[in-house]
């Protein structure tokens, strides 16, 4: 268990609502290190800073979403992270990868026609 629960939506104060209501609108989703930042919302603020400028291409000019997702999801696996492998496996699906698309990044992906 972790040391500091998740906040849900339900639970959150009315600053770490504002900040989950920012961080849906420009990532289309909160990540769960946003809601968990969110027991002290002004530590949270910098991060969700850092995670549209991380994330979004409008921002960081290299990278679109799709393909950050992808980088993302291929470090977790070869770190060995299931729950960043899981957490981010949804975050595939959410931008329109396929079940197909996520097995092949896990396997030879290099030759894959995906």
């Amino acid at each position: 268990m972790a040391a500091l629960p998740i906040i849900s939506d339900a639970e959150a104060s009315a600053e770490a609502r504002v900040l989950f209501e920012h961080c849906t609108k420009m990532l289309g989703r909160t990540a769960n290190a946003l809601r968990v930042a969110a027991h002290s919302p002004r530590v949270a603020q910098p991060l969700v800073g850092f995670m549209i400028a991380a994330l979004r291409q409008e921002i960081s000019g290299v990278l679109d979403v799709k393909t950050k997702a992808l980088v993302i999801l291929k470090t977790s696996m070869l770190n060995g992270c299931s729950y960043c492998v899981g957490h981010n496996t949804a975050l595939g699906l959410s931008l329109g990868y396929s079940d197909q698309h996520i097995a092949a990044l896990g396997g030879d992906y290099r030759s894959s026609d995906l």
